[in-house]
């Protein structure tokens, strides 16, 4: 996996916890990487309004609840026609800075 070890090298020195993914290296195959990966346990942003598994390949996003735990808007009153990808852009973005980095 040619480059994977230096971009995750990059991710731990940018501050984000990565931990066993730090004894990845370039030699390793798929068995050691999705090994790695099952440790880190399963995804969960804005209090569960994100949760998934990095072994089971799931993605799991309650837009309702994210939009109101991450960036507290209420989904039901936003104008019409709002489009959504932008603030659940946003909200993404802020509730995984908020996970890896708690205040």
């Amino acid at each position: 996996m040619p480059g994977l070890s230096d971009q995750i090298t990059k991710l731990g020195g940018d501050g984000l916890n990565i931990g066993p993914l730090q004894s990845v290296s370039t030699n390793s195959s798929i068995k050691p990487m999705s090994s790695a990966l099952g440790s880190l346990g399963d995804i969960n942003v804005g209090d569960g309004a994100v949760t998934g598994s990095l072994t089971g390949g799931t993605l799991t996003i309650d837009v309702a609840k994210l939009l109101k735990t991450v960036l507290n808007l209420d989904l039901n009153n936003l104008p019409p026609n709002t489009h959504l990808l932008e603030y659940v852009a946003q909200a993404l973005a802020e509730g995984a800075v908020q996970t890896a980095w708690p205040s």
